[in-house]
């Protein structure tokens, strides 16, 4: 990578910036520089990035310490730009997307399992003829659109005839009939009276 600093200096003995330092200036450019690759050496591209603040403060602290004979003051060190390669910042861009992407197919999921479990709870806690009164209100809300017909895809006289035969005849169609229409008759006769209602 590439960064660019500047350092800003203040002259407060000139005698011993002239005396104790051939050229303060450009010590304090090396100094930096040196400093600056040991700091970012140890540092990923993302830290490097998110630690300007803190890598400022450091170098100017650590220069200070050296300065401190120099007669000169270290007003601040800062870091103007820093400028990564191509390659990496491309490679950078397409790990924070796919982390993106992974985070958002998470948070996803953990909503879709909530409301499973949701769903499930409620499911639960409900009897026979509250299922059969949320069946009813789903038949209505189909009944209210643009169909003008429902069609179930087997009527209870099949349904009797087809567990009879399953049984090998021993209970009549009749009779598995009579029993379904006893143990669910409040569900047969809201679905009448929907579609005498639907006909009108």
């Amino acid at each position: 990578i590439t960064i660019d600093a500047v350092i800003y200096l203040r002259v407060k003995d000139p005698a011993a910036a002239v005396l104790n330092v051939r050229d303060y200036e450009r010590a304090a450019v090396l100094y930096v520089e040196s400093e600056l690759r040991e700091v970012v050496g140890n540092m990923n591209m993302e830290e490097v990035i998110s630690n300007v603040d803190k890598i400022n403060k450091k170098l100017k602290e650590d220069l200070q310490v050296v300065a401190k004979d120099w007669g000169v003051e270290v007003v601040s060190v800062e870091i103007k730009t820093i400028t990564l390669p191509e390659g990496l910042m491309e490679a950078m861009h397409k790990r924070r997307e796919a982390e993106q992407r992974k985070e958002a197919i998470r948070q996803q999921a953990e909503a879709e399992r909530l409301r499973i479990e949701a769903v499930k709870a409620a499911a639960e806690g409900l009897s026979d003829k509250a299922l059969a009164y949320y069946y009813i209100r789903a038949l209505e809300q189909i009944a209210a659109g643009k169909s003008t017909k429902i069609v179930l895809p087997l009527d209870l006289t099949t349904l009797a005839r087809a567990i009879s035969n399953a049984l090998g005849g021993a209970v009549s169609p009749e009779k598995v009939k009579a029993d379904l229409e006893g143990k669910y008759s409040y569900l047969l006769k809201e679905f009448e009276r929907l579609l005498k209602e639907k006909g009108k």
